[in-house]
């Protein structure tokens, strides 16, 4: 055997093994007992290679190894006979004269060609055995010394008991929220119609007559639609915080750290604003909790929408839902918006455009359904102002000029979406429900726009 070779490198190991002291003061201090080898191979290669074993724990970077000569010197001064003491109670008894927390023992077996190395670490306050470890080579004696390498290497990763306990203790909680957040998911993906209004199948006017509105919102023409339903309040702050803890979902305000805040001239970006924090950090939602939620982009919406097993509406479902089927102005009909009917720029708020005559006693976003003389002709809320709304179509302005007759679903291709009903910040002319003034691209956020979904009815 190349004992000469192996006992080199044993040195080696040993010197690096000297040099950390004050690193191994940290780290869980055991010794390292002789292998149980039978006459299987001489002392000499028992001793070189339980060195070997001794040297790579130590590099494992997990144990602070006491040294053979400490180790020998200790337990001849207390005469304690090494070669006879092969039992796990031996070697604890040793273990606890050194001083030391574990005791690494092992033993060297052979049938036929094939050698095998067990290695066991061994509690010396509790005589338990705490880590075990198993290697097999068909290979030369002189090769063992790589068997009881891998061999440490994988005494080092495994688990003790209690750390298997805990790891399985970690699993079966994580199973278990994982299998609540699943049944959330499952819950809230079957369809209810509760808090929706059904809107029924039929025709109505949809855009603006020549003489009023925007060229987008022209010609006037009837559509028909299919049943379905539309949820009769915008989604609330209280509606989406329950899909963002259920989904874990983060909006894009936030994975970029900006949104946008509307200032009565443009929409600079804020930091730290977000569907938590409407108008930047110092703002917050604790308050409104039934109030719309913003700062969503449409395609966090789409996200909510998916969660829950319902869909944006369309352009069309939309508007219907707004006015009805008689072509009226306004959800309520044709009268002038007034602080009773909805939310707007009013005297609460103070751009060019606020209309002073009103107070809808809100500065900006107000409770879900808190007007109720503002209701559609088939009892949707707040189809007019507080937010903006999201709908599932691209937006083209000259889409009514080649629009089907029939349940339109929008453009098959484009670069934003429509949003309507107007908002807290709006004049009076953009709460008119055939106003199609704004559109977005699917990432935009601001604090004036939000949503509410939509259903088919069959």
């Amino acid at each position: 055997m190349k004992h000469v070779r192996n006992v080199l490198f044993v040195i080696l190991l040993l010197v690096l093994l000297s040099t950390s002291a004050l690193a191994q003061q940290e780290k869980t201090r055991i010794g390292v007992w002789n292998f149980d080898a039978g006459e299987l191979i001489p002392l000499d290669a028992n001793v070189a290679l339980s060195d070997v074993l001794r040297s790579e724990l130590f590099l494992t970077g997990k144990f602070a190894v006491i040294e053979r000569s400490d180790m020998d010197r200790t337990l001849q001064q207390r005469r304690f006979q090494q070669a006879e003491c092969v039992s796990t109670e031996c070697v604890v008894e040793a273990g606890r004269i050194l001083g030391v927390e574990k005791m690494v023992s092992g033993t060297i077996g052979k049938v036929g060609v094939t050698y095998t190395i067990n290695l066991r670490l061994i509690d010396v306050g509790t005589g338990n055995v705490e880590r075990m470890a198993k290697e097999t080579c068909r290979c030369e004696i002189d090769d063992l010394i790589y068997v009881v390498g891998a061999a440490a290497k994988a005494l080092a990763e495994s688990e003790t008991r209690a750390e298997r306990q805990a790891r399985i203790e970690r699993e079966r909680i994580a199973k278990e929220e994982e299998e609540k957040k699943k049944a959330a998911e499952k819950k809230a993906r079957e369809f209810t119609a509760e808090g929706m209004i059904l809107i029924p199948a039929g025709k109505f006017l949809m855009g603006s007559p020549e003489d009023e509105g925007a060229d987008v919102e022209h010609p006037q023409h009837t559509i028909y639609l299919d049943a379905f339903y539309i949820d009769k309040y915008e989604v609330t702050n209280a509606q989406f915080k329950e899909f963002v803890e259920a989904a874990h979902y983060v909006t894009q305000a936030e994975r970029d750290g900006w949104g946008k805040v509307w200032t009565g001239k443009g929409w600079p970006k804020e930091k730290g604003a977000n569907w938590k924090h409407p108008y930047g950090l110092e703002s917050s939602i604790e308050d409104i909790m039934d109030h719309p939620v913003v700062q969503v982009s449409w395609n966090d919406a789409n996200a909510y929408a998916r969660w829950i097993g319902k869909r944006l509406p369309t352009e069309a479902e939309w508007e219907k839902a707004a006015r009805g089927a008689d072509g009226r102005k306004f959800p309520w009909g044709n009268a002038a918006p007034d602080g009773s009917r909805c939310n707007f720029a009013d005297k609460n708020t103070d751009f060019e455009w606020s209309y002073k005559g009103a107070n809808d006693k809100y500065k900006y976003t107000a409770p879900v359904g808190a007007y109720e003389a503002g209701k559609s002709p088939y009892g949707v809320y707040d189809m007019a102002g507080n937010v903006w709304e999201w709908c599932s179509d691209w937006y083209d302005k000259d889409y009514y000029i080649k629009s089907p007759t029939s349940n339109p679903a929008g453009p098959s291709y484009g670069t934003a979406h429509p949003t309507r009903g107007g908002a807290w910040s709006v004049n009076v002319d953009n709460l008119r429900a055939a106003n199609r003034y704004y559109s977005a691209e699917a990432d935009f956020r601001v604090n004036y726009l939000g949503f509410r979904l939509a259903h088919d009815a069959e």
